[in-house]
């Protein structure tokens, strides 16, 4: 018998693992928009709910949002909830904070719930479909995007939920099932009115379960049908309305005119594999479901098929629009959507878990990891500020797309270490405490403790081989003494490198007037602030650059205000009158060594601060990209420091080595103890099942 959502133990299971992505999530909470996008859909809320109407004073030259009114109006009780509160305790509006990204914390958990619901219909194991739906809130554009208000998360929930019900419904007959698919999709066409293209698919996805089945069920029934395109009319005709009362037309869009002219091999590309917008870059862990997608296309053949279509027609859709790439977001964001259906063979793999060999899992594993690090890199800063930095210094509009040096990858590292962290939480211990935040904090910690503590005790989990795993790692060790010896020798060789390598960065000094206020080290020749106080404050770095190789260097500022650069006492940068932002930008011939370099900057009275400073290293193709801080000294390192910072570079192929040594030694191990250790493998065969099959 078939396991159902409501039967008591799935039903707690689902309650705990709400529980814990709401409050993982709300780790997160940044109180922000990232993008104009979301400012304008929370102005659509904000006068829904005080004026009764979709339009708002003109913002970014707009008086509408091109959105649909979907992600506006699931919005509604997070706005209350945040105008509740800001009545309540009125210095959350000087805080800076607000409630309205809560929105997408509960979308995305709602997204994990049905897909935890459509892997446990597919695979009829708890433990599976709770892994399964970890990896999709953890280790996908799941968890960044969960901190914004952008609508695609709405919109995958409404296409993922729409097919759980459809596939629901065609296996249990349950007319009340396709109702709910109906309306799961018309309010994905409010969300996103596109959404309307991929309704033929829904409805050959279900003639297509008819045909298979026996044949007194193989008969198509109208009134399914009736449940799934009556409510998709009826979207579209609110959306005619909503179109004629703010442009006066029922088929005037606020996308008239959009072009769809990218050629589909550089919109492909660029939503695939770009290092800017790349599905598999920043969700590596759809890699691992690839490789499981012909046994589940050998076991679900028509959910295979559809999700393949559903990907195509969303690529196709998406990569020939102009603006392919989303504007200055994070990741493939059209095709947010896809990634659930993208997952579902993952599920397979784990469900067939006793047959995989331990150096696979360890490799899914390694990629699950990554893949979880990715996103909390992208979740903990706001990827578009880098975007906005570098904005203007690159050749091409969307060259920052195609190079790797200036993605949101590298953004991510660069704001992290910057120090310019989007989460409340990192911004509470920083000194900006507020006891209504504080308290929202401390109720994640204590639910995710308690949750997590419930799921780790939750029965069903997969079965992973730990135990042959653990065998063959002691079998290793044991064989080859030498690698842990090698490893404690590496650590010890990696500390010294780094303890002789010296401080790194330029002096920095903060002056008021001649005297000196501050001074540190700054790894970074940036500065960004508010309001200048004065005239006379003014900042001054010091120390010495290094030339990695010969060659022309190319030197760029991003700058408001008057300052003076000089390197190798040449002065490459001055400027002396309050102009506006500018782009200066110079060259110069180096020889590979060390560099004497002074700056000197000073914002302008009563006007922001902003100076940032990139350059191009040459052979290294064009790119612009901060000044990384390896290359900044306070003063002229000696032939020691010297050593060890080349070895400090190269630290990290060192450890790729010291990593995969011991991973192919350890498969030619296996592969020549296997024949030999035909008892072993009969034991093992034993311990999964009667026929082998776990």
């Amino acid at each position: 018998m078939a396991m159902t959502p409501s039967e008591p133990g799935i039903r707690r299971m689902q309650i705990w693992l709400v529980v814990f992505f709401i409050c993982f999530y709300g780790l997160f909470f940044s109180g922000a928009f990232y993008s104009s996008d979301e400012v304008l859909m929370g102005l659509v809320t904000k006068n829904i709910v005080e004026h009764g109407k979709l339009t708002f004073e003109e913002t970014y030259g707009q008086t509408s949002t091109g959105y649909g009114v979907g992600q506006s109006l699931v919005g509604i009780p997070f706005y209350l909830l945040d105008r509740l509160l800001k009545r309540i305790e009125p210095t959350l509006v000087q805080a800076d904070v607000g409630f309205l990204p809560l929105t997408n914390v509960v979308i995305i958990t709602l997204l994990c719930l049905y897909f935890f619901r459509l892997v446990l219909l597919l695979v009829g194991d708890t433990g599976v479909a709770l892994a399964s739906a970890l990896v999709l809130g953890c280790a996908t554009l799941a968890l960044p995007y969960s901190q914004t208000f952008f609508s695609e998360p709405l919109s995958a929930l409404c296409f993922l939920g729409a097919f759980y019900y459809l596939v629901a419904g065609t296996r249990s007959q349950q007319r009340d099932l396709y109702a709910k698919a109906g309306l799961f999709f018309a309010f994905g066409i409010l969300t996103k009115f596109s959404a309307i293209l991929f309704l033929p698919l829904y409805l050959l996805f279900y003639i297509g379960n008819v045909r298979q089945q026996s044949s007194a069920d193989r008969r198509i029934r109208a009134g399914v049908l009736c449940w799934l395109i009556i409510p998709a009319l009826l979207a579209m005709i609110v959306t005619g309305c909503i179109n004629y009362g703010l442009r006066g037309s029922f088929f005037k869009t606020a996308y008239e005119g959009s072009d769809f002219t990218t050629n589909i091999l550089t919109g492909a590309y660029g939503s695939l594999v770009s290092v800017g917008r790349g599905l598999f870059i920043y969700n590596p862990v759809l890699l691992v479901s690839l490789l499981f997608f012909p046994r589940f296309f050998r076991r679900e053949r028509l959910i295979s098929l559809f999700a393949l279509l559903f990907f195509l027609l969303q690529l196709y859709l998406y990569g020939k629009f102009w603006t392919w790439h989303a504007g200055w977001t994070l990741g493939s964001r059209f095709l947010l959507a896809s990634i659930p259906f993208f997952l579902l063979p993952l599920s397979i793999g784990l469900k067939e878990a006793d047959a995989q060999t331990p150096l696979r899992w360890l490799f899914v594993w390694v990629i699950v990891g990554v893949s979880i690090l990715v996103q909390l890199l992208n979740a903990v800063v706001n990827s578009i500020a880098y975007n906005n930095e570098i904005w203007g210094l690159l050749p091409g509009e969307n060259a920052f797309l195609f190079i790797p040096q200036v993605s949101s990858l590298a953004g991510a590292w660069y704001l992290i270490g910057d120090g310019k962290i989007q989460l409340w939480l990192y911004r509470l211990i920083a000194g900006q405490f507020h006891w209504v935040l504080a308290l929202f904090y401390v109720l994640c910690v204590v639910g995710l403790g308690f949750s997590g503590s419930v799921l780790r005790r939750l029965r069903g989990w997969p079965q992973f081989r730990i135990v042959g795993l653990r065998d063959v790692c002691r079998d290793f060790f044991r064989l080859n003494r030498w690698v842990p010896i090698w490893l404690v020798l590496f650590v010890i060789c990696a500390a010294g490198v780094r303890i002789f390598q010296g401080p790194r960065g330029l002096v920095k000094e903060h002056r008021k007037g001649a005297a000196a206020q501050e001074v540190t080290l700054d790894k970074r020749l940036r500065f960004s602030s508010p309001q200048s106080s004065g005239s006379e404050e003014s900042r001054h770095w010091s120390g010495y650059l290094e030339a990695p190789i010969t060659g022309t260097y190319e030197f760029f500022m991003k700058v408001k205000g008057t300052y003076s650069v000089s390197l190798n006492n040449t002065q490459l940068f001055v400027n002396i009158k309050e102009i506006p932002q500018h782009l200066p930008r110079a060259s110069i011939e180096l020889q590979q060594g060390m560099y004497p370099l002074t700056f000197q900057y000073q914002p302008h009275p009563g006007e922001n601060g902003l100076m940032y400073v990139y350059w191009t290293i040459p052979g290294g193709g064009y790119y612009v990209q901060p000044i990384p801080g390896r290359y900044l000294y306070p003063e002229r390192p000696t032939t020691l420091e010297r050593i060890c910072t080349r070895l400090w570079r190269y630290l990290w192929l060192i450890a790729l080595v010291g990593v995969l040594a011991p991973v192919l030694l350890a498969t030619r191990y296996r592969k020549e103890s296997c024949p030999r250790n035909s008892d072993a493998a009969v034991s093992i065969t034993r311990s999964t099942g009667e026929d082998g099959n776990g």
